[in-house]
């Protein structure tokens, strides 16, 4: 149990091999995983909280090294973030030697990256997630908010199965959640493909891609990138751009910025999957797409859905409203990065 109080992210050096009395050692099983826990106030606010490390683009709020470390799991916490990322996890070379992390869940935990979009202040940082390997790895309920440069979730050749459910994710720089699998990063190679499934399923997502240094077209909300192998599900989640979801008064703040492109329609991508060549073009695995609401502002740009490099893929019973000028569904765009699924069923779907 971690009382209700402000702890310094020092506590949380998992792994690095120093001289530390922090540091932990972990002796957890999937029948017997470590459990840390926060407290909460009557109204279910969170009271623990992991101060970051508050200098743009440096530092890490919880970081892992080496292997060993499964079976962890957070309950109740609240994460500030960090210049570099809130959790890193791992890196090329870990996985290119065959190493996984187990077992990771997150029930009702927060991130708050530290960033205001309305009001352009605050922590410029990278990530919420930076991870390599992981399998069987849970987030449920929670909310992760304020990124300002890249992603809520960014995932690097995953080992096994992935769920993030139930959650709230808004004003990101980028993408909420990224799924890489590339054979070779940063000269690291072969790296392995990933065969685990991606379960993204009753989400509420809103205003990614809101980057100033990516000119506020940070990517598309959802993202999933080819050697995913594995089946995709994505599911009843709530996508929004320009309806002032979580923030009154957010998407005319960003209008107003000083870097705002003049003329360009708000709002980005809602998913996509490609391949490029880091990835031999080679497809993201068979993919469901079902009952998600994908809702823009009448004024909102960004093609909504962008499907290539796919095994096989169905999209049935979505809501899609577009903004102006632009396509609700794409099936390949005629480049190797960007092919038609080997097979696809787009059926029952309204769109407007």
């Amino acid at each position: 149990l971690v009382k209700a109080g402000h702890y310094s992210n020092m506590v949380f050096r998992i792994g690095d091999n120093g001289p530390h009395a922090v540091n932990v050692p972990l002796h957890s099983t999937a029948l017997s995983p470590i459990i840390v826990r926060g407290e909460t106030d009557a109204s279910g606010a969170l009271l623990s909280i992991i101060d970051g490390v508050y200098t743009n683009y440096s530092g890490d709020t919880v970081g892992v090294t080496g292997g060993g470390f499964n079976f962890l799991q957070w309950h109740f916490m609240k994460f500030m973030g960090s210049g570099r990322t809130t959790f890193i996890l791992g890196s090329s070379g870990f996985v290119l030697a065959g190493g996984t992390y187990d077992g990771w869940e997150f029930r009702d935990c927060v991130i708050d990256g530290g960033y205001n979009a309305k009001t352009y202040q605050g922590l410029r940082a990278k990530w919420g997630f930076q991870l390599y390997g992981m399998k069987n790895f849970l987030w449920e309920r929670g909310e992760i908010f304020g990124i300002s440069d890249e992603h809520a979730f960014y995932f690097h050749n995953a080992q096994g199965d992935v769920t993030i459910q139930n959650g709230k994710f808004h004003e990101l720089g980028r993408t909420f959640a990224q799924f890489c699998a590339r054979i070779d990063e940063y000269g690291v190679q072969p790296l392995p493909e990933n065969h685990g499934k991606i379960t993204l399923k009753n989400n509420i997502i809103a205003d990614t891609g809101i980057s100033p240094t990516d000119a506020f077209a940070g990517g598309q909300a959802i993202t999933i990138t080819g050697r995913n192998r594995g089946p995709v599900e994505i599911s009843g989640n709530q996508i929004t751009f320009g309806l002032d979801t979580f923030v009154p008064g957010l998407k005319a703040a960003l209008l107003a910025h000083p870097a705002y492109p003049p003329g360009k329609p708000y709002g980005q991508g809602s998913l996509v999957t490609w391949t490029p060549g880091a990835e031999n073009y080679e497809n993201v695995g068979p993919a469901l797409i079902i009952n998600n609401s994908m809702k823009y502002c009448s004024s909102c740009g960004g093609n909504a859905v962008s499907l290539n490099n796919i095994d096989y893929v169905l999209a049935y019973n979505n809501t899609i409203e577009v903004g102006v000028n632009k396509n609700a569904m794409m099936l390949g765009e005629n480049n190797l990065s960007h092919q038609i699924p080997d097979a696809y069923c787009v059926y029952n779907n309204t769109i407007t």
